[in-house]
């Protein structure tokens, strides 16, 4: 229900039920997941460490680690921690299962810490995977505050992903 409500844009609602699903099961580490995905986003960046923390403790070879590594990036830019950031970010996109958002993640958070050559080479694995990956369809997957997203928006003409 809490993933449901995100994709309806009722974060507050999406938090109530996610906080729920971990009350009712401590140990759901995709509960946690959900949380941090929230939280990083548009709730709070320091609870969005905590449940992301909580949830690769609680599955440490989780098929969504890259996921989860990339809710503690966004949590990090957030909280103006960029070169952590950037390191969760690669941490991301070498997890053997990683999509096309998890490189895109990397490739711009890299930019942002002024990592270009590796944000560069992101660049080249996304366009290896989607050719017609662009900003547009990055924001369209996340539900960005204006300061991420500000902050992503200028990373992306650095590494030459087309809005």
């Amino acid at each position: 229900m809490g993933r449901a409500l995100w994709l309806r844009r009722e974060h507050e609602g999406a938090i109530g039920e996610l906080n729920q699903s971990i009350r009712l099961s401590p140990s759901y580490a995709l509960a946690h997941y959900g949380l941090a995905f929230v939280h990083c986003q548009t709730g709070d960046p320091t609870r969005a460490l905590d449940a992301a923390d909580m949830a690769a403790h609680l599955s440490p070879l989780d098929p969504m680690l890259f996921a989860i590594h990339g809710s503690r990036t966004f949590a990090l830019l957030r909280l103006g921690r960029a070169e952590e950031a950037a390191e969760f970010a690669v941490r991301g996109g070498q997890q053997p299962n990683a999509h096309v958002h998890a490189h895109a993640i990397a490739a711009l958070t890299l930019a942002i810490a002024g990592r270009i050559d590796e944000a560069l080479a992101e660049r080249r694995c996304i366009m290896s995977l989607r050719p017609d990956y662009n900003f547009g369809q990055f924001e369209e997957a996340f539900h960005l505050l204006d300061d991420l997203r500000r902050i992503y928006q200028k990373a992306a003409k650095l590494v030459l992903i087309p809005e």
